[in-house]
């Protein structure tokens, strides 16, 4: 029996979260969906997880990096980063922007945009 992939989906935005999710788990995966990346890391403390997909808040400058301490705790996890096309944001060539075991999706994307990436990373 093959393994199915363990996918966390980090929505701030609760109704791209959902939209996500049951993609996801129409392709197979078996998906958790968390509120932010506090959960993702308490729940990653707890079980194996190959892929996260982080929906990715508007950063100020006294916030920093909102997937810091997950990346920090968790380097080798393969993610999927949700952009939006803001002026502060890292520059983003076309729709995707791959970085070895993450990939960065700029707003607005489809939706086989996110599956594409999935299976790519994850398999």
């Amino acid at each position: 029996m093959p393994v199915v992939p363990v996918v966390i989906v980090i929505a701030y935005e609760s109704e791209l979260g959902r939209l996500i999710r049951d993609v996801l788990v129409d392709e197979g995966y078996d998906v958790v969906r968390v509120r932010d990346p506090y959960g993702a890391i308490g729940l990653m403390r707890k079980q194996s997880v190959d892929l996260v997909v982080a929906g990715l808040p508007v950063q100020d400058e006294e916030q920093g990096d909102p997937l810091n301490e997950l990346m920090t705790e968790f380097p080798d996890v393969a993610l999927i980063a949700l952009s939006r096309p803001v002026r502060m944001a890292l520059p983003v060539f076309g729709r995707w922007r791959r970085e070895g075991h993450r990939i960065t999706l700029k707003l607005p994307f489809r939706l086989n945009d996110v599956i594409a990436a999935a299976k790519d990373l994850a398999g």
